[in-house]
């Protein structure tokens, strides 16, 4: 089967990985019996990367993301901007920092959103959310930027802020935007550029602080 949402964060993290039809039968009996239907983009994911390895190579940190074994324990009700949303945690961080979880009600391709007090709420506290990445796909492909940004050696010269882009350049074309958090760092926004050939990530506005 053809891979359609997720070819760029493959080719960023240098991944040759196939549609698993096997996988796909197991993400359909889980959600049958859940009731509840997963977007496309999250079962093209899962289906390519079912016990989160890839993912884990692509961040470079033990965060938890979820498996196709994990499926009906991750789906609950969050409320989101005023609204009782029906969500799928997708990633915890490796120290409790933060969770990121998709909506379940927004197309095949949904919104992510990233909660910094979710593991932290005493009983009658509600986790607050805020806008990750406008798709779920976009929030892979970020990750695989910037895994690809750093050169899988810990270089991050073509990490900056966005003051410090590049002036002088031949080519330039512009890649996925996140906001809140990304695997390494929490900010207010994240923009990402191919400039002559190579990822880069910026931080908007000038500053950032480690996860």
């Amino acid at each position: 089967m053809t891979i359609f949402y997720h070819q760029l964060a493959l080719k960023l993290a240098k991944a040759t990985c196939t549609y698993n039809k096997e996988m796909y039968h197991i993400i359909q009996n889980a959600t049958q019996k859940s009731n509840i239907a997963l977007p496309s983009s999250i079962i093209e994911w899962l289906c390519i990367d079912p016990e989160s390895r890839l993912f884990h190579k692509i961040t470079q940190f033990p965060h938890e993301f979820i498996t196709i074994y994990d499926i009906e324990s991750h789906i609950s009700f969050q409320e989101i901007n005023n609204r009782l949303t029906h969500v799928i945690q997708i990633i915890s961080e490796n120290q409790g920092c933060f969770a990121m979880a998709a909506s379940l009600e927004d197309g095949d391709d949904p919104p992510v959103y990233v909660s910094f007090n979710f593991h932290y709420c005493t009983e009658g506290e509600k986790p607050t959310w805020q806008l990750q990445s406008r798709s779920f796909s976009t929030c892979i492909l970020s990750f695989a930027w910037d895994f690809n940004a750093v050169n899988e050696n810990n270089d991050l010269s073509q990490i900056r802020n966005i003051e410090d882009m590049p002036a002088e350049y031949t080519t330039i074309e512009e890649g996925p935007t996140t906001y809140t958090a990304t695997a390494w760092f929490y900010g207010e926004e994240f923009r990402r550029f191919t400039i002559d050939g190579k990822c880069y990530l910026f931080l908007v506005p000038d500053g950032f602080h480690s996860v």
